[in-house]
């Protein structure tokens, strides 16, 4: 995902694990966004948890960010300057979502 020229999000995903029984399933899933920027180089990056049970379509994400992210470690000038406060707005608000967690139930 690229939110300028100088900022972009690089996703590693890996299924950490899969366990299947005859009466349900369970999928961990573990991603690191990691956010960088050509100009100052690493920003920071968060992890998402997702753990879904798909006997019930229950899904449960956990998001941890890193405290430069949050403390508001943004560059103030240059190319990045312009689009760094809308980068933290927009990491606040992912935590803000992700946080609140997430139940789907199937119908």
């Amino acid at each position: 995902m690229r939110f300028s020229s100088s900022i972009h999000v690089a996703a590693n995903g890996m299924m950490s694990s899969f366990f299947m029984a005859e009466e349900y399933s369970i999928v961990y899933i573990y991603h690191i966004f990691r956010i960088q920027s050509s100009v100052d180089g690493h920003l920071g990056c968060f992890h998402v948890l997702a753990i879904v049970n798909s006997a019930a379509m229950n899904l449960w994400v956990h998001v941890s960010l890193l405290s430069r992210v949050l403390s508001g470690y943004m560059p103030k000038s240059g190319i990045v300057g312009s689009s760094g406060s809308s980068m933290y707005r927009f990491l606040r608000y992912l935590q803000t979502v992700l946080h609140s967690g997430c139940t789907m139930q199937s119908i």
